[in-house]
């Protein structure tokens, strides 16, 4: 008995139909096995990036945050200096006048009965 083309044909059709029927449920559990992981990856990962977002901003508000209310601005800085030079010519002016006040002779004896 030999086997024709035909006969070939039918046989290859038969193998690939069992083959197929037998892949069917495997290909389908393994689908859901990965699409499972996926899942559980998914989640992870959100997790993850939920919990480094929150980090994020306990750093942000516990060290830089701080950092900003500690810096002066150029503004504050040039309010004080200008509120330093009033002060510096004030003092000069009034220790100008003391002198001149402590200078005139009337003045200047009184000072000198007291001590």
């Amino acid at each position: 008995m030999a086997l024709t083309s035909n006969d070939l044909k039918q046989i290859r059709s038969i193998v690939n139909e069992e083959v197929s029927s037998q892949l069917a449920p495997s290909e389908t559990r393994l689908q859901d096995k990965i699409d499972g992981v996926e899942q559980r990856l998914e989640a992870k990962i959100n997790e993850s990036a939920k919990q480094i977002r929150l980090e994020v901003g306990d750093f942000i508000s516990d060290q830089v945050l701080p950092l900003f209310d500690d810096l002066a601005t150029k503004s504050d800085i040039d309010r004080l200096e200008r509120k330093l030079d009033r002060e510096i010519d004030t003092n000069i002016i009034q220790n100008n006048r003391l002198g001149k006040i402590e200078s005139t002779p009337t003045v200047a004896l009184e000072l000198k009965k007291k001590k």
